[in-house]
């Protein structure tokens, strides 16, 4: 059997979409990945401002910020290094084999 898929470099990638999970809102933010860390140093939704993390403690980390940074700097090095994301197209296949795929490494 034959599968289809998805595969993009990090290199290509240019948008974000942040999805609030808030029950209330649900609003899908779209950030170009350069301005990610900017526009996420609230920490919250930009809709409902719901925070995007745990509250209780005294620091709370901003992964979304975290996440900018890392992306940003492997794109600066995409000469070198980059990353490609594959998403298999299960769209096609009966849900037992959907459900039986297993992740692969290849070298």
């Amino acid at each position: 059997m034959s599968r289809k898929l998805l595969a993009f470099l990090l290199s290509e990638l240019a948008t974000i979409r942040i999805i609030c999970r808030n029950g209330m809102c649900g609003a899908i933010t779209e950030i170009p990945i350069n301005r990610l860390a900017d526009t996420m140093k609230a920490n919250c939704c930009p809709v409902c401002r719901s925070p995007f993390c745990n509250q209780q403690l005294e620091r709370p980390p901003n992964w979304l910020a975290r996440l900018a940074e890392v992306l940003t700097g492997l794109q600066k090095t995409a000469d070198l290094v980059d990353v490609e994301f594959v998403l298999p197209d299960n769209a096609e296949q009966p849900a037992a084999a959907r459900n039986a795929l297993a992740p692969t490494v290849t070298h």
